[in-house]
């Protein structure tokens, strides 16, 4: 008996994508916007700070107008109109389009994450005017920009989709010869 992965048991039914997708995006801008909700209630700017010999993590509170990154600031207007056609395109993109023609389980996953992850930072652009970021990392030295929940969320989202175009095998790309090989 051959043995089958948990992903490829799930039914790849439009509903089914539809249901992972949903629930996802739901619970990536749920998480993003409690754990926001919860860190930026505390009276501190750094909460937490742990050295882990050249590098650290921590969770230090900070206001973004501007994009991953930090870029673009100032331009929290732009980018929220962004966001909201990103949040309008992408339903019917994915869910009638591409899940049900040509993703599967883990797409929806990462659709759901991508999703979610705007989702969350748009919540933050309309009541903030800004986004809330929180994580950080350092690495000897180097602090990377502080990032949130829906930044990573958005990143896996992104990632996963940018490695599935870069080594996807196109079935149309397959040269097939018209004559039949010789048994």
């Amino acid at each position: 008996m051959q043995e089958r992965s948990i992903l490829r048991d799930v039914k790849r039914s439009k509903t089914t994508l539809f249901g992972i997708f949903f629930s996802v995006a739901g619970l990536a801008c749920i998480a993003d916007q409690a754990a926001k909700f919860y860190l930026f209630s505390l009276p501190m700017e750094e909460i937490w700070r742990q050295e882990l010999g050249p590098a650290a993590v921590g969770l230090e509170k900070a206001l973004n107008t501007g994009a991953v990154f930090g870029l673009g600031q100032g331009m929290n207007m732009y980018f929220s109109l962004l966001s909201a056609a990103f949040l309008i395109a992408m339903v019917p993109f994915f869910l009638v389009y591409f899940l049900p023609t040509r993703g599967g389980v883990l797409s929806a996953l990462a659709a759901g994450f991508a999703y979610g992850g705007v989702a969350g930072n748009f919540v933050d652009r309309l009541l903030f005017n800004h986004v809330r970021d929180f994580i950080l990392l350092e690495w000897d030295g180097y602090i990377w920009p502080l990032f949130n929940i829906a930044d990573a969320c958005i990143c896996a989202g992104v990632l996963y989709f940018a490695f599935r175009i870069a080594f996807e095998k196109d079935d149309k790309s397959k040269i097939t010869s018209p004559v039949a090989e010789p048994a």
